[in-house]
This record gives structure tokens, sequence and C-alpha cells, in this order.
């Protein structure tokens, strides 16, 4: 009686390890910038009110035009935003980091604003 008594109990006692395990193993960690976390925008005009002819438009007005590549960037009038100790620059594929001279210390501001806070 004592054998088949030890027998189930490690029985249960492995059933229950073996449950406990699988529940854990199918919780995953949330990865932010994750491809699959990331959810689409219905209407990019409804979203978000201030469009591509609204930029451009700005920017020639204060003396940028629009460039094809980064070298002719990096010769004019923007200030490129680089991860430091106020905020991070995450890997950008369809843009490129750079602000004019208010906007990078407007950035900076609110940055060291956020960290002492």
């Amino acid at each position: 009686m004592s054998k088949k008594f030890l027998f189930y109990s490690i029985g249960i006692v492995f059933v229950i390890i073996l449950l406990v395990g699988l529940i854990q193993c199918n919780q995953r960690s949330v990865i932010y910038n994750s491809p699959r976390n990331i959810k689409g925008v219905v209407s990019y005009k409804r979203s978000f009110g201030d469009l591509n002819p609204l930029h451009l438009d700005v920017a020639k007005k204060i003396g940028i035009s629009p460039s094809s590549s980064r070298e002719v960037i990096d010769n004019k009038k923007l200030k490129r935003i680089k991860t430091n100790q106020w905020y991070k620059v995450d890997s950008l594929t369809h843009s490129v980091p750079y602000l004019v001279s208010n906007g990078h210390k407007l950035l900076e501001t609110i940055g060291v604003n956020f960290r002492d806070s």
C-alpha cells in the first residue's frame, strides 16, 4: 500500500510540475519594437495631422530643400540626432535622424526634463 501511495504521489507531483512549466512557457514577455507588436495605422491622414507635404512646405520656408542622399543632408542646416544620456534613437529604416537647430534644442530640453522628473 505504501509503495502505491508513493508511486501516485510522485506521479501527481510530476504532473503538477509539468503543468506549471507549460503554463509558464506559454507566457511570453513583450518585446517592444518587435514587428509582431507593431499595430498598423488605418489612416495616416486621420492619425497624423502633419503629413509630409506640410513638413516640406515648412522646410522650404526656412531654407531647407528636399535631399536625395544622406551625404547632402550632412552639409545642410540640420543637426544629427544621436543616442545620448537623455534619450535613445532607435534604428530608422525609412527616415534619417536630423532636426533643425531649434528642434534639436527642444529635444535636449525635453530629454533633460524627463530624466529629472
